[in-house]
């Protein structure tokens, strides 16, 4: 059946993909899929003050309403949540090794899921 609330599935998705935008915007041109820093300085300011990979908090969160519209996509959140993580793992190694405040940050703001991790 349908969605009984179809307007807080609108709204989860605008918000969501205004979060998306903000951290594509805060990101600039340190922006790319290569998760090599590019020595343009340690992005800490917009959403990156409260999560350190908030483009990817905004892909698993689209991902979850996509699941709770269909069970269907469970799986693709499933597999996009084990790639993400894999992804910030090597990003945070590499992070680590590029810039000297980032074990500071990291210890001062989440991951990728606020109050989780």
């Amino acid at each position: 059946g349908a969605w009984p609330w179809p307007t807080a599935m609108d709204a989860w998705v605008a918000l969501w993909a205004l979060w998306l935008l903000w951290s594509w915007l805060a990101l600039g041109q340190s922006l790319s899929p290569d998760p090599k820093p590019n020595r343009r300085g340690l992005k800490t300011d917009g959403p990156y003050r409260w999560v350190r990979h908030p483009m990817y908090l905004g892909l698993l969160a689209l991902g979850a309403g996509a699941a709770l519209l269909d069970m269907w996509a469970v799986p693709a959140l499933v597999t996009l949540g084990v790639a993400l993580v894999g992804k910030v793992r090597i990003e945070e190694r590499l992070l680590r090794q590029t810039y000297p405040g980032y074990e500071e940050y990291s210890q001062r703001n989440w991951g990728l899921i606020p109050f989780l991790w």
